[in-house]
């Protein structure tokens, strides 16, 4: 009999535990009530009492947090939401949908304040549309590019350095951080970031261009060659790197290899005028030293070289289709004209290359 009333005592026990589980507050079912008759304001009121009598409850946490998000008030809203996962997940999923839906809104109204040209609104929008739920990404990127075109670029940086710890995965967000770094001249920092990209994704075609720009920009050409190369071999028709890599032989003074890669940009697209006259100015160079060194030749020799003489006339002939094609796409280019001038005289084209000068002498003249 002994062993059967103790059994017996603890169902009845367990009993009174369910009951006692399964009850809510009066202040709970009456806004209930009310919210069913989408009454908010006197529902809030018996949910604060609720929740001060009874700071436990979750359930009371999570329908004052949906009573303050229809009022507006987001952040007691989240307040609200976050006491009550605190205590329980049970309504996690509600919470959640919350969540969803007024930081859909928000995020919605701050793309359209942005197109509106209204940037304040949107940065509030943004703001609130992070504090609604800091785990998406898409308003932190949205909020930086406020603050990059109000050219506040500690808080474009600060946005991105937060975003880059909670997702250091993010290729996309890691690229931006390093072009943020690298327009406040923070060049070594943007190292740091694309070479961490680099070993999250190292075919990516676009991050090694960046790579490779921030090396150049650093002043490590050595670098910038390695990497703009590796990049190539991955995506040999890109015309940006094409140009980029033209653009760093260039400015080494390595003309020929400049021109092999600025020609094949042309090849893709003949109207590209800096490409055009990137060549025309590296024929150029190339043959003004040569010019230099055979008449230092001929002064020292005291004789003439005929044939070398032709092969300088050469390259000043292969200057002209560039620089007249780059004139076809900017006519208005006064330095152009006087570079292809100086090429029409060197190929006894004394008229053309008057003209050229005259009309560079017009275009500077216009510009003062």
């Amino acid at each position: 009999m002994k062993s059967i009333f103790s059994i017996s005592f603890l169902l009845l026990l367990g009993v009174g535990l369910l009951l006692m589980v399964g009850c809510q507050s009066k202040e709970v079912t009456s806004a209930k009530v009310y919210i069913q008759q989408d009454d908010w304001d006197k529902a809030i009121e018996q949910l604060e009492l609720a929740v001060e009598s009874f700071p436990n409850d979750a359930e009371a946490h999570m329908l004052l947090g949906r009573g303050y998000g229809k009022k507006g008030w987001h952040k007691k809203m989240v307040d609200e939401f976050n006491a009550s996962l605190a205590i329980s997940p049970k309504f996690e999923n509600e919470i959640s949908q919350e969540r969803t839906y007024y930081w859909t809104n928000e995020f919605n109204a701050g793309v359209k304040a942005y197109n509106d040209g209204n940037i304040e609104l949107a940065q509030k929008r943004f703001e609130t549309s992070i504090m609604l739920d800091s785990s998406r990404a898409d308003a932190y990127k949205h909020l930086a590019t406020v603050y990059q075109r109000e050219k506040i670029m500690d808080k474009a940086i600060e946005i991105y350095e937060i975003l880059t710890k909670k997702y250091p995965k993010d290729i996309e967000a890691l690229l931006r951080l390093s072009d943020f770094y690298n327009i406040e001249k923070q060049h070594e920092k943007a190292t740091e970031v694309l070479l961490q990209a680099k070993e999250l994704d190292p075919e990516n075609v676009d991050l090694l261009s960046s790579l490779a720009i921030t090396y150049d920009m650093q002043g490590d050409t050595s670098k910038a060659f390695q990497v703009y190369n590796e990049a190539i071999k991955r995506s040999p028709d890109n015309p940006d790197l094409l140009f980029n890599l033209g653009r760093l032989y260039f400015m080494r003074g390595d003309f020929q290899n400049a021109i092999v890669n600025f020609d094949k940009v042309i090849e893709n697209d003949p109207n590209d005028f800096q490409s055009n006259l990137n060549v025309g100015n590296a024929y150029l160079s190339i043959a003004e030293k040569m010019d230099k060194e055979l008449k230092a030749r001929e002064n020292e020799q005291n004789t003439e070289f005929p044939e070398e003489r032709e092969k300088v006339k050469d390259y000043y002939r292969k200057v002209i289709p560039y620089l007249e094609k780059a004139l076809e796409v900017k006519p208005e280019e006064a330095p152009v004209w006087n570079n292809l001038g100086v090429a029409y005289i060197r190929t006894d084209q004394m008229d053309k290359g008057k003209e050229a000068f005259k009309k560079s002498e017009e275009l500077s003249k216009g510009e003062n």
